[in-house]
């Protein structure tokens, strides 16, 4: 889906809201002149979509600061899919993405961790690929953070060193990069001239010269900072590799290629996660100020088929295989397999970078300037201002603190544990948010817990969200402390709830979807008189459909897929699908081919784009599953026009 289309659903959806509100409004005003006999309360509101959340992956960017980060720098187009939660790592939140790594820094603010510009990837063979090193003849003309010219020092830098043109190959690495940030990226009061600048502060510098595979000579790399980029001379695509996804992995320890596994044995990151110790953290003395024990928890509330490997070892980023060996050669192809964020042929006329710099206003551009000096230098800035999307606390989303002054109520904890001081100084942040149950039914009650290993002040902390909370209780617990809430969700809807430790700045945002239970209605039904029955009666539950696989998982707009799996149904006599079920195919309605119980065969839909599209059945009373892995969908070069860097969609 193309952004105008995007921003065109979300001004129709806002009109929508719109006119419901002028609805509510009317009926009220009409019921406030009715009897009490007959007038009727209105349904509560339902909470806010959660707008940070990305089925592809089963994980959502929380935190407010990083997802208007994430937006402000080009979204899923930049950095592909979050494939973490937020959690602490080495004293920082951080959030892995398929290309990358953000990080908040003490003031709030976020930036690009140099993924391999420091100890996190410092690897040069990744499932068959070759990667460049780092040139160490290339680093002392790099430009020095202390430079007071440093952004136009730094954009003539990649002037010089980042080509379109190598070896006869048009391999556009200077385009790919320049495209990254856009002004419909940015919004309002958009500065063209620190588009490079803003690139420059999510790349970094390149420390290496292109270089070509030294097994595959279709492939051409350049290693920068903070990334990889990517051409292939046979499908004449250049993209950022997806280095957020191999250091998910080097830190899970599974689903790793020999020659990496052997690269990252020596990490401090290597197999660090362990779920059944403190922190989750095999090795904690190497990663301190680390917690992993919910960064790869999935969020996913959708029924999938048959899993045999817990969901914290799910990989779950969609990357069904990321490089073939060729017959003879042994080397890597096919490295579309592995770009499951949205794939983009940035055709963006490239100017002067020199002439570019100078054009900066100054204002501006000294803002800018003290950010990526710091960045460079690996600091926090200074009395520097927040850019675009990277401020620093943020109101929450959804609700907001509790009302001050009110006394929380506590169980009495032990002897031992009432001697650990109070404290008032906010996020630790290790802080994280549990639900039980996980997937709950209207009008149940669910538990709420945060825990941190600072004592938090019960008498301050709040937890906002779409309904009142109340007063938490307090306990010990085996990450330190524990606060608990309980509420009771009314309607079917995101139920989103952030955490403040210190009743103003959030800690922790997470949340739950409620359901409906199968069999039920979406209001009680009155009847006139009670009658007797002869005995129980059963209500009949439809049964679950469950997606085992998608054959084939990737091909192009003419590709017709087929979903294997149980439950889906047979269709009545004459009819291509059971009545009311429908198949999603990245959230647009399939064309149904064929339709049985156990296989459904489909057609792609008009309007879907360039990579990972998820794939989800839906059957007649409210059952639905979706696909582990989503198709990766190419779209041919012939039918590729995109603009402003949006993905290209089939007819």
């Amino acid at each position: 889906m193309s952004r105008a289309s995007s921003t065109t659903g979300q001004s129709g959806r806002a009109a929508a809201v719109t006119a419901a509100l002028a609805v509510a409004l009317l009926l009220g005003a009409v019921l406030a002149h009715s009897s009490p006999v007959t007038a009727q309360q209105p349904a509560p509101p339902p909470p806010a979509i959660d707008a940070g959340y990305f089925p592809a992956t089963g994980f959502r960017v929380s935190v407010p600061a990083f997802f208007a980060y994430f937006q402000a720098r080009g979204g899923v187009r930049t950095f592909g899919y979050p494939v973490s939660n937020d959690f602490p790592l080495l004293g920082k939140r951080a959030q892995l993405f398929q290309r990358g790594l953000l990080q908040q820094r003490p003031d709030g603010s976020i930036e690009a961790a140099n993924l391999l510009g420091g100890s996190f990837e410092p690897f040069v063979h990744v499932d068959g690929l070759t990667l460049p090193r780092v040139d160490p003849a290339l680093l002392p003309a790099a430009p020095s953070a202390g430079d007071p010219q440093y952004l136009s020092s730094a954009l003539a830098f990649l002037n010089q060193t980042v080509p379109d043109q190598w070896n006869g190959q048009t391999v556009n690495f200077l385009t790919t990069y320049l495209a990254t940030v856009s002004c419909q990226d940015l919004g309002q009061d958009c500065d063209e001239s620190l588009l490079p600048g803003y690139a420059l502060e999510v790349w970094g510098l390149p420390t290496s010269a292109p270089q070509t595979d030294p097994d595959n000579g279709d492939f051409v790399y350049q290693r920068f900072e903070r990334g990889v980029l990517h051409y292939s001379a046979a499908t004449g695509e250049t993209q950022w590799l997806l280095m957020g996804d191999w250091l998910k992995r080097v830190l899970i320890g599974t689903d790793l290629p020999p020659d990496l596994a052997a690269e990252a044995a020596g990490s401090r990151f290597f197999h660090q996660l362990a779920l059944g110790r403190p922190l989750a953290l095999a090795r904690p003395s190497d990663l301190p100020d680390t917690s992993l024990a919910s960064a790869f928890e999935s969020s996913t509330d959708l029924t999938v088929a048959q899993q045999n490997v817990p969901s914290a070892f799910q990989t779950a980023t969609a990357v069904v295989q990321t490089a073939t060996a060729i017959a003879g050669v042994g080397t890597a192809t096919a490295v579309s397999a592995t770009q499951t964020a949205i794939t983009t042929s940035p055709t963006a006329t490239q100017s002067s970078l020199s002439g570019t710099a100078t054009a900066v206003a100054a204002a501006t551009q000294a803002q800018l300037l003290a950010t990526l000096t710091a960045q460079s230098a690996g600091q926090q800035p200074p009395g520097v201002t927040p850019g675009p999307g990277t401020g620093s606390a943020q109101p929450p989303l959804v609700g907001g603190p509790g009302q001050p002054g009110q006394p929380a109520v506590a169980t009495t904890p032990s002897p031992a544990a009432a001697q650990t001081p109070v404290s008032n100084a906010g996020c630790l942040g290790d802080e994280q948010m549990f639900f039980v149950p996980r997937k709950p039914f209207i009008g149940t009650h669910v538990t709420i817990s945060v825990t941190s290993s600072r004592r938090h002040n019960a008498q301050v902390m709040a937890l906002g969200g779409p309904v009142d909370t109340g007063l938490p209780t307090e306990r010990p617990g085996a990450y330190g402390w524990v606060w608990t809430w309980t509420v009771s969700p009314t309607v079917e809807a995101f139920y989103q709830f952030t955490f403040f430790a210190d009743g103003l700045h959030p800690c922790n945002t997470s949340g739950f979807n409620a359901y409906i239970p199968l069999g039920s209605t979406a209001t009680p039904t009155p009847t006139n008189e009670a009658t007797a029955t002869t005995g129980p009666t059963n209500t009949p539950t439809p049964a679950v459909p469950a997606i085992a696989l998608i054959q084939p998982a990737s091909g192009d707009c003419s590709s017709t897929p087929q979903i294997i799996g149980s439950n889906f149904g047979s269709p009545p006599s004459g009819a291509t699908a059971p009545s009311g079920a429908q198949v999603f195919f990245g959230g647009k309605s399939a064309n149904i081919i064929n339709w049985t119980n156990s296989a459904i065969l489909i057609g792609i839909p008009s309007g879907s784009t360039s990579g990972p599209n998820s794939i989800t059945v839906s059957v007649p009373g409210g059952g639905f599953s979706q696909a582990r892995t989503p198709f990766i969908l190419t779209v041919p070069a012939t039918i590729a026009t995109p603009i402003g860097g949006t993905a290209a969609s089939c007819p």
